[in-house]
């Protein structure tokens, strides 16, 4: 938010048209009383006199209408010095103190020492921000008298009369801007210029903008055995900007599976995930029943991120053995009986470490079961492996 204080300084310059005089050259060299002069002049301005009230009073109290008084009374009204720097001369002001140290806004003005009459010129208007802040909207404004034609800048002026300006807009710390200006003064004689600065101080914060994003997948095997444990993995990114808040990811499970603890819903905490941040967690499942078990990942945070993973499937199989048996219905006492037993998978999975055990009545003796099989007291056992 800027401030609604809108800070205005002006600087006054002469230029003088025409040809160099030995009193003008005493001008930019003002002696000792000519400074003291400006300093009483400044005095009374600093009171509450106006610059007009004092350029009055100065007119009244001295004959001396020479070069040197009136410059010295523009120079009081800036309260700033015409530094002499060759064939030019550079006005300086500090606003709001008028120490360069102290203030936030420097105004440079840089004119001839003199100009032909009805020949084109140039100067340069200098702003500069001398503090460690951002002033925004610095507007410089050039009181122009007649006879002095302003005919191009760099950049355009802006508006007309005493409204012709520039806009500068923000100047960042220690930012400076320069305005070179073309002119013809077409008025012989002392030509005065008034350049006025505006700038709002502002107060800037910056706000860390970001957009945290939530990326949830699931792997779970196509195929899974009843008799063993089904395994799910989840993962949970945050593929955006900043750190979320807590995640949370969540699965209801379809009916027949069921958590280690015997609940039917999944639920794993992620805690707050930095920006690129990844977490993963496997969790164990068992089936009641063979089939198809079907669902989804769902991650959310507290601050209403949520993304969902896509359908993962499990088909559960489950092995289904049958034994059969067969031998003749009757047969003499003491003669060898053989029979035939033929294990089968029914089901729709493997059935590893198959065991065959058959019991046979006790007035039988068991003579032969093969080189597979095994005996143990009237039971006969075959290892089949897997089936």
């Amino acid at each position: 938010m800027k401030s609604a204080l809108t800070t205005l300084a002006a600087l006054a310059v002469l230029v003088a048209a025409g040809c160099e005089s030995q009193q003008d050259r005493t001008a930019y060299n003002s002696d000792t009383s000519n400074q003291q002069r400006m300093n009483d002049q400044s005095a009374r301005y600093g009171e509450g006199q106006t610059a007009a009230q004092t350029e009055r009073a100065d007119r009244n109290a001295t004959t001396d209408r020479s070069t040197d008084s009136r410059r010295v009374d523009v120079s009081a009204r800036t309260r700033g010095e015409g530094e002499r720097q060759g064939d030019r001369t550079r006005f300086t002001m500090a606003y709001p103190t008028g120490d360069r140290r102290t203030s936030q806004l420097l105004v440079e003005k840089t004119v001839p020492n003199q100009v032909r009459l009805n020949q084109p010129f140039q100067y340069e208007i200098r702003v500069t921000n001398v503090s460690d802040a951002t002033l925004d909207d610095v507007r410089i404004r050039e009181e122009t008298p007649e006879g002095l034609n302003v005919t191009a800048s760099q950049p355009e002026r802006q508006g007309q009369g005493e409204q012709a300006g520039w806009t500068i807009g923000a100047l960042k710390p220690k930012e400076s801007r320069a305005i070179q200006v073309s002119a013809v003064a077409q008025k012989q004689g002392q030509l005065g210029t008034c350049v006025l600065a505006s700038y709002q101080p502002s107060l800037c914060a910056a706000i860390n903008v970001v957009n945290p994003q939530l990326q949830v997948t699931k792997r779970a095997p196509e195929r899974a055995d009843i008799c063993e444990d089904i395994v799910w993995e989840y993962s949970v990114t945050n593929s955006g900007s900043g750190t979320s808040e807590p995640v949370t990811v969540r699965d209801q499970l379809p009916e027949g599976l069921t958590a280690a603890d015997g609940g039917n819903v999944i639920t794993l905490d992620a805690g707050p995930l930095r920006e690129g941040q990844s977490k993963t967690a496997r969790v164990r499942l068992k089936a009641t029943r063979p089939g198809q078990f079907t669902s989804r990942a769902i991650a959310s945070s507290a601050g209403g991120l949520q993304a969902e993973s896509p359908d993962s499937t499990t088909t559960v199989t489950q092995p289904k053995l049958g034994i059969k048996i067969q031998g003749p219905e009757s047969e003499y006492v003491d003669r060898p009986i053989a029979y035939r037993v033929t294990v089968t998978n029914e089901g729709d999975s493997t059935a590893r470490d198959a065991v065959a055990m058959v019991a046979v009545p006790g007035a039988t003796k068991l003579v032969n079961v093969g080189t597979e099989g095994r005996t143990d007291g009237n039971t006969m056992q075959w290892n089949l492996g897997a089936l």
